[in-house]
């Protein structure tokens, strides 16, 4: 079973573009929009493939693809979608490398992390239905749309879902930097990195479940990183690790 509702309405980015051509069913697109009298080998490869899965191609004037995009940088391309489809939680069972979001409010860096965890394999993200940004145009554009390879699950409560997972054999981790040093983090069997908000980092409630903390070590000045950057960081040292 899956849930849809707020989402990107538009994709728009080259990347963005492509990924979302090549992973959402057709039934999820409703038209590919490029600017008149733009001529790029890649808009012709992205036209291709719209008209292989039957969606319409349209022809508009740049001014429009601007206002879509809302002044991103569409790139001469705009894909207008249906609601993003989040996935349930049932797509957790056969799940063995998780990424948890606690109340990331940034757009791009949760576009950054969708991407990161693309990156190294995540089976799945699960972020929380309020205090949370949601999968938006932003999000999209910036995860150059790794959105559409990553099932992400809304839950109602992280606390609840963490102490399901752990009951399904799930370890969980955080970021810390009185923490066990990264190059002695055991990562085999199921785990779940919790990545926390961009000031305050992991809510009370959910730092008190989990069970080790992992120290990135830093060797300048500043004794922390971008939410975004120190997810990323530690999802792959684990994919590298784990592989």
């Amino acid at each position: 079973m899956q849930n849809s509702e707020e989402h990107p309405n538009q994709i728009y980015g080259r990347h963005a573009v492509l990924n979302a051509l090549k992973q959402l069913p057709a039934n999820q697109i409703n038209q590919l929009l490029i600017q008149k009298s733009l001529k790029n080998s890649y808009l012709s490869d992205l036209t291709k493939l719209a008209k292989a899965k039957k969606i319409i191609v349209k022809i508009v004037p740049k001014d429009k693809l601007d206002k879509l995009a809302n002044g991103g940088v569409h790139q001469g391309v705009v894909l207008e979608g249906a609601p993003f489809v989040y996935s349930d939680l049932s797509v957790l069972k056969d799940s063995k490398f998780l990424l948890m979001l606690d109340n990331i409010m940034d757009p791009h860096n949760f576009g950054s992390l969708i991407r990161s965890a693309d990156a190294a394999g995540v089976d799945a993200i699960i972020i929380p239905e309020r205090r949370n940004v949601q999968v938006t145009d932003t999000v999209w554009k910036s995860s150059t749309g790794a959105a559409s390879f990553v099932p992400i699950v809304r839950v109602v409560n992280l606390s609840a879902t963490i102490k399901s997972l752990k009951e399904e054999g799930f370890w969980f981790f955080g970021a810390d930097m009185q923490g066990t040093n990264w190059l002695d983090w055991q990562v085999n069997g199921k785990i779940c990195l919790i990545i926390g908000n961009e000031g305050s980092g992991i809510s009370p409630g959910v730092r008190d479940k989990i069970d080790e903390f992992i120290k990135i070590p830093m060797f300048g000045h500043v004794d922390s990183l971008n939410a975004s950057v120190a997810g990323g960081s530690l999802l792959l040292m684990a994919a590298t690790k784990r592989h």
